[in-house]
Parts: C-alpha cells; sequence; structure tokens
C-alpha cells in the first residue's frame, strides 16, 4: 500500500522560535518513527504571509503532496499532531490556537456555546496556525486560496472560499488544548504558561 506524502508547510519571517523547533525535530522524529505518512519540510520567509502560503501548497503540489499540513513558525505542539488530525479523514481539519494576549482569548471566536467545543466540529471558519488540508480542496478552490482583504484575515479568506465552494471544515478542540501560541510565554486557550520547558 502506497504511503501518502505529506508535505509540513512553515511560512516564516526571518526567524523561527526555538521551542517551535524543538517540537518541529520532535514531530519529524515521531513520522519517521511511525511511518503513517512520508513527511517533507517546506519553509518560505517572506513578510507577506497569504503569498507564502500559496507559494508553499503550490511546491507542495508540484513535489505530489497528497497532505499539506500547515504550522505557523511561533507554534507549541505536540509530536503527534499529525496523526491526531489524519485520523480524522477530513479534508479540511485544524486546531484553534490562543492569541498572544492574556485571557486565553482564542484565535477565531464561533458562536456555539463553550461546553459544545470539545471533540471534532464542523465549523464555518478555520485558524491557519495549525492546519491539515487534503490536495483534493486545492483542485476545488480557485486561486488565490490565501489573501488578505478589508478586514478579513487570510485564515477567513480561505474559510470563506472552502464555504463557497461546498469544502466540509472541522476544527478539533481536544487536540487545540495541546498547542500553543508561543511570545513572550505560550499562550494557551486555558490562559498563558510561562515555563515552557517541556
Amino acid at each position: 500500500m502506497d504511503i501518502p506524502k505529506l508535505a509540513i508547510l512553515v511560512p516564516c519571517m526571518e526567524n523561527v522560535k526555538s521551542v517551535f523547533m524543538y517540537d518541529m525535530v520532535q514531530l519529524v522524529g515521531h513520522l519517521l518513527c511511525t511511518p503513517v505518512v512520508q513527511p517533507k519540510l517546506l519553509i518560505r520567509q517572506s513578510s507577506i504571509l497569504p503569498r507564502s502560503r500559496c507559494q508553499l501548497v503550490e511546491s507542495a503540489l508540484e513535489q505530489g503532496a497528497d497532505y499539506m499540513f500547515f504550522i505557523d513558525s511561533d507554534m507549541k505542539f505536540p509530536k503527534d499532531i499529525i496523526h491526531r488530525l489524519m485520523a480524522h479523514k477530513k479534508q479540511v481539519v485544524a486546531c484553534l490556537g490562543a492569541k498572544k494576549c492574556e485571557g486565553a482569548v482564542p484565535v477565531i471566536q464561533y458562536d456555539f456555546p463553550k461546553e459544545k467545543q470539545t471533540g471534532l466540529v464542523e465549523t464555518n471558519s478555520v485558524a491557519t496556525g495549525c492546519l491539515l488540508i487534503h490536495k483534493s480542496v486545492f483542485n476545488k478552490l480557485p486561486r488565490p486560496w490565501f489573501a488578505f482583504e478589508e478586514n478579513k484575515g487570510e485564515d477567513v479568506y480561505f474559510s470563506d472560499l472552502c464555504t463557497k465552494h461546498g469544502i466540509h471544515m472541522f476544527v478539533d478542540f481536544d487536540s487545540s488544548k495541546l498547542i500553543g501560541h508561543i511570545g513572550q510565554c505560550v499562550y494557551t486557550l486555558d490562559g498563558p504558561v510561562h515555563d515552557i520547558t517541556e
């Protein structure tokens, strides 16, 4: 049986966080020891984030990737995050991260109650900081896949495209609790974590 190809896509500015690199090494090592996919790491350095995302997807498709996993260079994540997201067998599945601020503010506000924010939930919008996408999505969507519009980040732009073209999106709330947004500390949905040694 053919092992699907996975492109790990990292858009970044001039630097990446050391905690991110530690987690990336752990993730790639885990993937190589548990060969569910054939991983390839692609990094694009640019100050224009939507363009980086589009160029990374183009490179991944050219190299025959079956799945694309976006992980931003300021994220903290567990080594099995890809296995967790792939297990859902969805075209688009994401984790929800927290903003880099006090108070455990999610990147995207969902309009259903917090007590329902558990397990895998279909949604109308996904964040791009930790996002798994099957290649078939990009065959259905017009370009550009990511862009800035007035009052919209590239994540909302991508989500709107998916909705318009009948592509279902999901957020894994359980796995979301395991990721963080790296700033002066690690910002999580449970609040800031100041000890980031693990």
